[in-house]
């Protein structure tokens, strides 16, 4: 028998991690969660393989190779654009001359595959879909199924008014070839939205198997550090990839612990580490190979990948460091934050709860970084002057703002761009301007006005939105932020949230050279805008 692992997500809601890195070689418990399902199919007696891939190729092909050094034969099939689950599969379709078994390469799972195998067999069906239980079903699609097996009806991401079932998904499916004839080729098609839906309209023999044991699809950051978590908690019937110490506590070899390190299971230590005079690791904790954790430090809660450098009395909780990344004395690093790779946080220098820092980023001594909090901003009403956010007068901040304003405008688009004329306003303005070019986002500055004018401005100029800038009093550092929409009105509430998302996400638009945004100056809107009247009355603030 056979099998394909789809291993070609951009993973981008795991970003940093997989900013350098396709997300099955993203690592758990200091392993490529894919490696853990390699493991799995030639367990199951599955040994020819078949890899999708379409993000970063080379990176799963260099670690891999042809599968002979994990005792597996691997086929690879590159896509060239993104072509959807089942599409991808399909460019595999050379390889698909038997009854085969498709699953995730980013998910993590001890499921007996045989099992589901010979259920396959046993009902003669077309395809069928591995299930599991779940006691949250809203974040997946339920599949209802006859007692039989049979599959009734598919419920997308249902609420819990439509939840008949805790049956999940699991993206672990077992195909006949015939199923191939029913995919278009070369086109985006996907699975659960396309295929079986299809395949249940036409009264073909689709079955659903309820597996039983460990299933998490790493999705996101949370799930993640959970896959971990569960990994270190026992959770998972799989091998651990290091000798157990005592129970919980994992160390690999030619590791170098001083007598006064304290070790607080679950905690797993790779291979070639160090550990200083009284620091403090778990619980929670794996640390990857080549790391080194001078006295002092204390880690709890995180996971610390490949050739991790924490100086003296470095505090770490509940975080992420992905490998090289480096922390320098009495730093710390908080709560669901995460370092990308080869970062570098100088001596007394903070990250905060959620923030994430993109590979290569240098956190300068005693520099605290708290800008990417989702979920903190105020959202306040200002007589006349429609919604604004009340954000901290952060450059930092700011261009992050501006390069999510800038992203969520359409490319090649015009942005027009006012404040009341406080320094502040005037500072962020222009770093949300900086942003704005960088995204390719051409930006209409209009100098000094009231808010009634960049309204004005807007619709005259057939801008595509705007950002009016406004600081309330003389007792705060905050700046008010209005986002407008193309006729000069206030963006919904979902398109702000949409812009706090990518905010914390990081993920902006980049254009090349030819392709930033140009700066125009009209300091002379105003008198125009006082010419026509427009404001209704509101221009005699002028």
């Amino acid at each position: 028998m056979k099998a394909v692992i789809m291993a070609g997500g951009a993973g981008t809601r795991l970003r940093p991690l997989t900013c350098g890195r396709p997300k099955p070689l993203v690592p758990v418990l200091n392993l490529p969660v894919m490696e853990y399902l390699v493991s799995l199919l030639k367990s199951s007696g599955i040994k020819e393989i078949a890899v999708t891939l379409q993000y970063l190729p080379e990176a799963i092909t260099c670690y891999f190779g042809d599968g002979s050094g994990f005792g597996v034969h691997f086929s690879y099939f590159k896509e060239g654009t993104p072509l959807g689950t089942a599409g991808g599969v399909k460019n595999a379709a050379s390889f698909l001359d038997e009854t085969f078994l498709v699953i995730s390469g980013d998910a993590l799972t001890d499921l007996d595959l045989r099992e589901a195998l010979a259920f396959h067999k046993k009902t003669g069906a077309l395809a069928t879909i591995v299930l599991t239980r779940t006691n949250n079903p809203l974040e997946y699609g339920l599949v209802i199924t006859e007692e039989s097996g049979r599959i009734l009806k598919f419920v997308e991401k249902p609420g819990w008014g439509e939840v008949f079932s805790d049956t999940v998904n699991t993206g672990i499916y077992i195909l006949e070839p015939e199923v191939l004839d029913y995919i278009p080729a070369g086109i985006p098609f996907d699975f659960s939205r396309d295929l079986f839906p299809f395949l249940l309209k036409e009264k073909r023999p689709l079955y659903g198997f309820i597996a039983s044991g460990y299933w998490c699809d790493i999705g996101d950051l949370q799930q993640y550090r959970q896959t971990n978590f569960d990994f270190l908690a026992g959770r998972v019937n799989l091998p651990v990839p290091y000798p157990a110490r005592e129970p919980g506590l994992w160390i690999g070899s030619n590791v170098d612990i001083h007598p006064r390190a304290q070790l607080t299971p679950p905690l797993l230590i790779g291979n070639n580490c160090y550990l200083g005079a009284d620091t403090r690791l778990g619980p929670g904790v794996v640390l990857g190979d080549y790391s080194v954790v001078q006295a002092g430090a204390s880690v709890k809660y995180s996971i610390l990948w490949h050739h991790t450098y924490l100086d003296e009395e470095v505090e770490i909780r509940g975080a992420i460091l992905c490998d090289h990344v480096r922390v320098r004395s009495k730093a710390a690093v908080f709560e669901n934050a995460v370092a990308g790779s080869s970062a570098r946080l100088g001596p007394n220098s903070i990250l905060k709860p959620g923030v994430k820092i993109w590979p290569g980023t240098v956190v300068g001594a005693g520099q605290i970084i708290d800008y990417a909090l989702a979920g903190k901003w105020k959202l306040i009403q200002r007589r006349g002057e429609g919604k604004a956010l009340a954000l901290p007068a952060n450059v930092d901040l700011a261009a992050r703002f501006g390069g999510a304003y800038g992203t969520f405008l359409p490319s090649g688009g015009s942005a027009v761009l006012a404040s009341d004329g406080h320094p502040l306003s005037q500072l962020v303005k222009r770093v949300i301007a900086a942003s704005l070019l960088c995204a390719g986002i051409n930006v209409i500055e209009l100098g000094t006005v009231t808010f009634p004018v960049i309204r004005y401005g807007i619709k005259v100029t057939g801008a595509a939105g705007g950002v009016y800038l406004a600081h309330p009093d003389h007792f705060t550092e905050e700046v008010l932020v209005s986002f407008l929409n193309a006729r000069g009105g206030d963006l919904e509430e979902t398109d702000l949230m949409r812009i706090e998302e990518l905010t914390w996400q990081g993920e902006f638009r980049r254009v090349n050279v030819s392709q930033l945004g140009r700066f125009t100056y009209l300091p002379y809107l105003k008198e125009a805008c006082e010419k026509t009247g427009a404001g209704e009355g509101r221009l005699k603030a002028l």
